[in-house]
């Protein structure tokens, strides 16, 4: 996973993944699907896959794709939420 500069390899845990050498980071899918990742500082990124961009990279087959940050939330209730325009080009 890339987040902020740092590539982290995560290592599957119980029912979700932690960071192999940054403990602080932890990763769970929700049951809407979306994966939700906990860095060391309380925020919580929260990435979608747009069906657009499914198989569009990745190492695993069929499941591939790029996923993108679709919010940032902070305790106390501070968000960021983004938007993407994506468009079927042939």
């Amino acid at each position: 996973m890339s987040l902020l500069g740092r590539n982290i390899e995560m290592i599957h845990q119980g029912t979700g993944w932690i960071g192999r050498y940054a403990p602080d980071v932890s990763m769970q899918v929700g049951d809407d699907g979306a994966w939700m990742v906990v860095d060391g500082n309380g925020l919580v990124y929260t990435f979608t896959q747009d069906p657009l961009l499914v198989g569009t990279g990745g190492p695993f087959v069929g499941s591939g794709g790029l996923w993108l940050l679709q919010s940032i939330h902070r305790r106390g209730g501070a968000a960021v939420v983004l938007s993407y325009a994506i468009a079927h080009r042939v």
